[in-house]
């Protein structure tokens, strides 16, 4: 028997006009506002590591690694 690994959850407040910002991007690539949200922590985590583990402002995520996927695979799913 396989069990699914733990999820954690945390309760996260926005701004009436940060949230809508998050739902209408979830909208246009057609997935969750959660899906959004691990997206951005998981480029700023990688941000932070290839900085040394530093944030350095303003961000820059425009050295980032497409995450483990091919250069094809990126292309297939660009984001308009």
């Amino acid at each position: 028997m396989s069990f699914k690994k733990d999820k954690k959850g945390i309760t996260v407040r926005f701004e009436d006009d940060e949230m809508a910002k998050l739902e209408q991007l979830g909208a246009r690539y057609q997935v969750s506002s959660a899906t959004i949200l691990r997206w951005a922590l998981q480029a700023l985590v990688e941000y932070v590591e290839i900085n040394g583990g530093r944030i350095i402002l303003p961000l820059d995520f425009s050295n980032l690694s497409p995450l483990g996927r091919t250069e094809a695979d990126c292309v297939q799913r660009q984001l308009k």
